[in-house]
């Protein structure tokens, strides 16, 4: 999830755009899994922008036979899959602040250091929630707002050999950046945002460990 209020609640955001292509690829189903597995109170939030029309589609154009290939189909079948998945409607960036205060409200207040272990296999130890080593979560938060970089191939950049931090993407081809994300559309769109005019240098540290 985005946002985690509390040891119970943990919130996924989204935009109408990211909404209907995460439903459209899958990749909400398993990010609600993880959040109902992990998490009592699930959260899907769904937010519009304040200058657009308060809705999935128009009323007028939603077909009448709703099957899994509509956005509101497969909307559907996903609050059949996961029923203690609650699903929240803001209007804007300033409504959905007041709407996590009004969640947040009596809730117990999350920890970093349990926050960030939830879902990690365990390490050596064998010990639930323990891991090998320390991990860095604000350079991992980074590298997945990278364009080209998604919850479905972030992982393999932290494990590629010789990407040890976000300062090193920048040294390698787009070839090797289309290897490493699995795709070769999101491995120049990488390579073209870490090369753009302004100074690469100025990303150096952000390891992840």
């Amino acid at each position: 999830g985005d946002y985690v209020l509390s040891p119970s609640m943990c919130v996924e955001r989204k935009s109408l755009p990211d909404l209907i292509e995460s439903l459209r690829n899958g990749r909400l189903v398993t990010q609600m899994q993880n959040m109902c597995r992990h998490y009592k109170i699930p959260i899907l939030l769904i937010e519009f922008e304040r200058d657009k029309a308060f809705g999935i589609q128009n009323p007028a154009d939603v077909p009448k036979d709703l099957n899994y290939n509509t956005t509101q189909g497969r909307l559907a079948m996903l609050v059949m899959r996961f029923p203690k998945m609650r699903i929240m409607w803001s209007r804007s960036l300033h409504m959905t602040a007041k709407m996590f205060a009004d969640w947040k409200y009596a809730e117990e207040e999350p920890t970093i250091e349990v926050a960030s272990k939830v879902g990690v296999p365990q390490g050596g130890s064998g010990e639930p929630g323990a891991v090998n080593h320390a991990v860095n979560q604000a350079a991992i938060d980074m590298l997945r707002r990278l364009p080209g970089v998604t919850d479905s191939n972030y992982r393999r950049v932290m494990t590629a050999p010789g990407i040890t931090c976000l300062a090193d993407l920048a040294d390698v081809t787009m070839e090797r950046l289309q290897e490493i994300l699995g795709d070769p559309r999101q491995g120049r769109t990488l390579y073209e945002f870490l090369h753009a005019q302004y100074p690469v240098h100025m990303m150096g540290g952000g390891r992840w460990e």
